[in-house]
């Protein structure tokens, strides 16, 4: 019995260990793509910029397109070393362009020296937020081994006790049930969603077939690409009450091209749950 009060602690400590993780890994998700859209704004004004203050010369053969916000990393960080290196030899104007005078600015007096500063912070936050990705999928395949470990020890005792007490015993009352009763699982919400420009939020709008079996609703998120439960977070303020059917959130939606995924679960006051359908969100 000592021994598993220990393994409960290491279980609780395990959890609270994956959802900083998580949180984390949102967070720096979140960053990244307040930074990219940030970079992505400057390199619409360096083609404009080229266009009009050195029109004609040889330099737009080079000019990087711009990257969907959807893009991979190493497509984004492309387009803007590309960027780097043309402007860099544009201020170099040799040979010179005639009518210009470097060095090339963009809006705000933005020189190419705090652009090559400004990407190298992004380059580090796509470096933490990738190693952000691997650090919490470490933290979860620790937390669900543990999971396994503590289930196992439960399903022991379970059948210890069974062994050891005789029929009638009122402790047999109390033995954990460690899965479902048939038929106690609740129906699945059927959840929609998008993104309101008006509210900057996403709205998430669900049906039920039968809301008297549920006692509350939870939200939860993926970032994606592909919705997975063993990954997904609970929502800050996603808890809500059985009588409410809708949630507008800008969690993991930071910026433009933020996407998001989310399921609504239907809980019953026993703890059993059925998640919805994956819906995704992209902010506009």
């Amino acid at each position: 019995q000592a021994a598993f009060a220990t393994m409960i602690t290491t279980v609780d400590a395990a959890i609270t260990d994956t959802i900083a993780k998580d949180n984390l890994q949102t967070n720096l998700s979140g960053q990244r793509d307040i930074s990219r859209i940030a970079l992505r704004e400057r390199l619409r004004q360096f083609r404009a910029a080229l266009k009009a203050q050195v029109p004609g010369a040889r330099y737009k053969v080079s000019v990087p397109n711009l990257p969907q916000n959807s893009s991979a990393t190493y497509v984004f960080l492309k387009a803007f070393d590309d960027m780097s290196t043309l402007w860099t030899a544009v201020n170099a104007n040799v040979p010179a362009v005639v009518g210009f005078t470097p060095p090339l600015l963009l809006a705000g007096q933005y020189p190419v020296a705090t652009f090559n500063t400004d990407l190298a912070t992004l380059r580090t936050t796509f470096g933490d937020w990738e190693a952000a990705i691997q650090n919490a999928e470490q933290s979860r395949a620790i937390r669900d081994d543990l999971f396994a470990q503590a289930q196992q020890r439960m399903l022991q005792y379970q059948s210890g006790v069974v062994q050891f007490l005789p029929t009638g015993h009122p402790l047999l009352s109390t033995i954990p049930v460690l899965s479902p009763l048939p038929g106690s699982t609740p129906p699945a919400p059927n959840l929609s969603g998008s993104w309101n420009s008006g509210t900057s939020l996403g709205n998430l709008v669900w049906l039920h077939p039968d809301v008297s079996v549920v006692d509350h609703w939870e939200v939860r998120y993926h970032p994606g690409p592909v919705y997975k439960a063993s990954e997904e977070q609970a929502v800050p303020g996603g808890n809500i009450a059985v009588g409410t059917m809708n949630f507008a959130t800008a969690y993991g939606l930071a910026a433009v091209g933020s996407i998001a995924w989310f399921k609504v679960y239907a809980m019953t006051s026993t703890g059993n749950e059925k998640g919805s359908n994956a819906v995704k969100i992209v902010r506009a």
